[in-house]
């Protein structure tokens, strides 16, 4: 239903009258700053880059740039970072690809992306939810990690490396142990499992020249940081425990 909602908006945005223009973010500022918060639709493409920057390859950039595309907001095409800049998607739309490239950083939280999750260079990327219509893809030298969401597919290859954070991992239904994954170069298997964020997942992974994907279990990675309405609590609770041990080793 929420699927249908956001690409129910999307559509209408592309059907507006309105013609579509891509928008260039590189004021080297980031969030709260309103400019790099995108609440409203955008008849085009989103380019994040760095101050001074407006296309690859920049000579001389300055700092690098951080935008927020939050519920309520929508990309109609493609939403991606360039250079250092980062971008972070916690909900609304993208119509195309979410993609960062050279030194960039994307991250995804929730929202739709209509195209593919995508990371090449050296940038690198975080999927912690979110769904995605098309497939998670890490090229280049790349780092993708991936902890929730749903997506169609996982691809990677060059020398990247995509990092699958979960539990029951399977290849065409046979279990295998957390580590790196080895599939033979050019193959296509069919990958299960269950994310950290508690979702299940079966897609196709494709694998090809030095490109890998690693197992990593989610007993090993921590849990969300503290709220600061949470943090009494948890000293209280752990002060309690060490008095009642203290206690317990002083009546031994």
């Amino acid at each position: 239903m929420r699927r249908a909602l956001c690409l129910a908006v999307l559509l209408t945005a592309l059907a507006a009258p309105a013609a579509a223009q891509d928008l260039l973010i590189n004021n080297g500022l980031a969030p709260p700053e309103p400019t790099n918060v995108i609440t409203a639709p955008v008849l085009g493409g989103v380019q994040v880059h760095d101050a001074g920057c407006d296309a690859p390859g920049c000579l001389d950039p300055g700092a690098p740039t951080s935008v927020e595309l939050v519920p309520g907001g929508l990309v109609a095409l493609g939403f991606e970072a360039l250079g250092a800049s980062q971008l972070q998607m916690l909900g609304g739309s993208v119509g195309g690809d979410l993609a960062a490239h050279e030194s960039g950083g994307l991250g995804l939280e929730g929202g739709l992306v209509g195209g593919d999750v995508y990371v090449g260079g050296d940038a690198s990327g975080d999927v912690g939810g979110g769904a995605v219509t098309g497939a998670l893809r890490a090229l280049g030298a790349s780092r993708l990690q991936l902890s929730g969401g749903s997506f169609a597919g996982l691809e990677v290859g060059d020398s990247a490396r995509i990092t699958i954070v979960g539990s029951d991992f399977r290849v065409d239904g046979s279990p295998v142990a957390y580590g790196s994954l080895n599939t033979e170069d050019g193959s296509t298997v069919l990958l299960s499992g269950v994310l950290m964020s508690g979702e299940s997942f079966e897609v196709p992974y494709t694998r090809s020249g030095g490109g890998f994907a690693l197992l990593e279990s989610d007993r090993f990675h921590s849990v969300p940081a503290l709220g600061a309405g949470q943090l009494p609590l948890a000293i209280a609770a752990f002060l309690v425990a060490l008095a009642l041990r203290s206690r317990r080793a002083a009546a031994a």
